[in-house]
């Protein structure tokens, strides 16, 4: 090979060795990458325990307190 000849990639060469380069994270388990949950499973999780507080405001309005309601505790 000679001094001033420079090493070439094709696309396709390079496309390819991206590819199988990049593979193995695609088939990586999700559970992995995650931590206990995603954000929306835990504050459902914390919704269904959550005591919920009626407040009587006036007349037929009320309003609940507690998560999934106006204020938060």
């Amino acid at each position: 090979m000679n001094k001033n000849q420079q090493f070439k990639v094709s696309r396709r060469h390079f496309l390819g060795s991206a590819l199988f380069a990049g593979a193995p994270i695609c088939f990586t388990p999700r559970r992995l990458f995650g931590g206990d949950g995603s954000p929306v499973t835990v504050v459902r999780d914390a919704a269904a325990t959550a005591k919920i507080n009626v407040t009587k405001l006036r007349g037929n309005v009320s309003m609940l307190e507690g998560s999934g309601g106006n204020g938060s505790s």
